[in-house]
């Protein structure tokens, strides 16, 4: 988040931690209650000043120095806390950095009348900080300044998502376990495998390429071990572990239908999604089931995101080969494979769960492998910090500088920012007006591109948050899917522009302009970069009107010209899902004021 002076690892942690959950506060429920107040210092240079955050509840506010105003909350905090009661003669006292999460839940349980979940809360927050600590420990064990692989980008991201409660939340792993599978600790291992007998094996393939064949080679097992008819099925070893309490599978193995063969085969490293597996030699990612609650959900594939995702690969892959001609450097991987078992048994909601338990994913890897002098970056690494609380983006653009041999910082920043709109909001929104594809791009999302330093292009992967927009598509081109398959694929427009406008604008666009801001430039002199690019966009739709090109320009007037004129951006609100115990696909959002069309002194009014 921010460069402090050197201090202790548990410090480090701990203030990390903090600070995310102060953004979940300040976003969540100060912005949209009115519950901060910006002072501007008016002795220092710049925009810095006091951000006083109030706790109406407990009758506290907080004090802490910021360099900037922000209209969604993304402020880069300078200082550390103080608290002090509402009385106008309180003196303001430090506030340890892990005091904060007390303070945080126990104003959400008495705003909520909600007391039950605040030992919970306070678990996974602590859990979540001690990974951090670990984490932070590891780097400055082995000197990590760096990521010259893209695997090695999934493992630098060691604070997690700025704007969650407990981003790094890894409660069904012991600390063992947290240290073999994540991949913050550059982690490698073998997969565990079961052989399915005919009858229970299942499988959805969207190309004519057998995956068995796939699978044997990355088991490292031949045909004469398998009984003849038979097909493998991988799987992440905590997942196997658990499945095998599972009474149905048990008897499934003693009746011979199934059979355990236990780990073996090549090693893959995990992403920082932790189920999601790479090798830089294999063709696929291998998206795993794993039954445990990873920050806000439980991560096992869902026996019909299975089919879908399958299903949803045979309909984009045109789509997809149309939208690379039309944006060059534009990726979006699909999943062509999914395996899991059918285990007999069981009635037909636990065969069903069960499913979701042995599902795999198998995700293109080619983009990220073949790539010449290009260097693929996990993008919610490269606009986070390292473990010394420094921007990776700062040390990006100080090396574009040395390289162009000027010391306007400043101007490089622009410039990258410039072209890195091109490449990331264009083919979206296309993808939305034009085709009723709607992508999930917030910042895990993502890969980034670059060569020499400068973005030249952006892949997107995870089908699971690709949506099809309701009215956009005739019912026979989705080929038949039906069912849960169809209804997680096929959603209303409302629901769809309110993840695309979270995940662009808030979540990534907003991260960039934040770590942007930490190297000299004003925030909204960057949103109105953004309110061109959108500009741009509005203008190209009406110039295809005339070209009689498809796109719906009602649904961009709307939404584009919504945007532009001062529609409310959407935030996900991380911390009040989780305070109710929410699923993801059922989390809250709130309002935020919109910066696209705000100047600098009314941001003032927000802060």
């Amino acid at each position: 988040m921010n460069k402090f002076a050197p201090e202790s690892i548990d410090l480090i942690a701990y203030r990390y931690s903090a600070l995310a959950l102060l953004n979940c506060y300040v976003r969540e429920i100060a912005i949209p209650n009115d519950l901060l107040e910006f002072i501007p210092n008016k002795i220092e240079k710049g925009p810095a000043g006091m951000l006083l955050v109030k706790f109406p509840q407990l009758g506290k506010r907080l004090s802490v120095k910021v360099a900037n105003r922000s209209a969604i909350g993304n402020y880069i905090y300078t200082s550390a806390l103080s608290i002090a009661d509402f009385n106008a003669g309180s003196v303001f006292e430090l506030l340890p950095w892990k005091s904060l999460s007390t303070l945080i839940v126990e104003e959400l349980c008495l705003r909520y009348q909600n007391a039950k979940v605040k030992q919970e809360m306070l678990d996974q927050i602590q859990n979540s900080t001690e990974f951090i600590q670990q984490s932070v420990a590891r780097c400055f064990d082995v000197s990590a300044e760096h990521y010259s692989a893209y695997i090695e980008s999934e493992s630098a991201l060691i604070y997690g998502h700025s704007f969650h409660p407990a981003p790094k939340c890894r409660q069904g792993f012991s600390a063992t376990e947290s240290l073999r599978y994540s991949p913050e600790f550059g982690s490698a291992f073998q997969l565990h495998y079961f052989a399915l007998s005919p009858q229970v094996q299942w499988v959805a393939n969207s190309s004519e390429l057998e995956i068995q064949p796939l699978v044997e080679q990355m088991a490292q097992v031949s045909r004469h071990d398998i009984p003849a008819g038979w097909s493998l099925v991988p799987c992440h070893p905590w997942q196997a572990n658990y499945l095998l309490q599972h009474a149905p599978i048990h008897k499934s193995i003693e009746e011979g239908v199934v059979k355990y063969l236990g780990a073996s085969g090549i090693y893959f490293k995990p992403t920082i999604s932790v189920r999601t597996l790479y090798n830089a030699d294999f063709p696929y990612f291998l998206k795993c089931s794993l039954s445990m609650r990873i920050t806000n959900s439980v991560r096992k594939n869902a026996y019909y995101e299975l089919d879908a995702a399958v299903k949803l690969t045979n309909i984009l892959s045109p789509i997809v080969v149309g939208m690379k001609k039309q944006f060059p450097g534009f990726e979006f991987v699909l999943e062509p494979f999914a395996l899991s078992a059918d285990i007999p048994h069981a009635d037909e909601n636990v065969q069903a769960d069960l499913r979701s338990h042995f599902g795999v994913i198998f995700r293109d890897a080619k983009p990220f492998q073949f790539s010449q002098n290009i260097q693929n970056v996990l993008s919610a690494t490269l606009f986070g910090d390292n473990h010394k609380g420094e921007s990776w983006l700062e040390k990006c653009f100080n090396s574009l500088g040395a390289i162009k041999g000027t010391s306007q910082g400043n101007q490089v920043a622009l410039e990258w920012f410039s072209l890195y709109l091109s490449h990331l909001v264009q083919p979206l929104l296309s993808a939305y007006f034009e085709q009723g594809v709607v992508c999930e791009p917030h910042l895990q999302n993502v890969v980034v591109k670059l060569e020499s330093g400068w973005p030249v292009g952006v892949i997107l992967r995870d089908l699971e948050g690709t949506k099809l927009i309701k009215g956009m598509w005739d019912q026979s081109l989705l080929h038949g899917m039906q069912g849960k398959a169809l209804t997680s694929v096929l959603h209303d427009e409302n629901k769809t522009w309110q993840r695309l406008n979270y995940c662009l604008f808030v979540n990534h666009l907003g991260q960039v302009i934040y770590q942007i801001c930490r190297f000299g430039l004003n925030e909204q002199q960057l949103w109105e970069m953004v309110r061109k690019t959108l500009e741009r966009f509005s203008t190209s739709v009406n110039s295809k009107l005339l070209n009689s090109e498809p796109v719906n320009s009602e649904l961009v007037e709307r939404r584009i010209g919504g945007l532009l004129k001062g529609d409310a951006l959407i935030a996900k609100a991380n911390l009040i899902t989780r305070f109710f115990q929410h699923a993801d696909s059922d989390a809250s959002y709130v309002l935020l004021p919109n910066p696209l069309v705000i100047s600098v002194e009314e941001v003032m009014e927000y802060a």
